[in-house]
């Protein structure tokens, strides 16, 4: 395993990678589970479904907005 995660991987549309122990435990139990199909990312269960903000927590992002609106940063 530590010869495994020692290396650096060049993925396919994400650069080099190095991946931890518990990542290749994962993987390869979902291998051996599900084929390739288990390999391919999930997609989410709420997909293009819009997370809803009660309004107390929108006012209060709000009125933060304003507070650092106003604040100049000085450099």
């Amino acid at each position: 395993m530590e010869v495994i995660t020692s290396k650096v991987y060049d993925v396919p549309s994400l650069g080099k990678r190095e991946f931890s122990p518990n990542t290749i435990k994962t993987r390869l139990y979902c291998y051996r589970k599900y084929g390739f199909e288990g390999l391919y990312p999930k997609s989410r269960c709420d997909k293009g479904a819009s997370r809803v903000l009660i309004d107390d927590i929108k006012a209060y992002i709000n009125i933060q907005k304003e507070k650092f609106r106003t604040i100049q940063i000085v450099r």
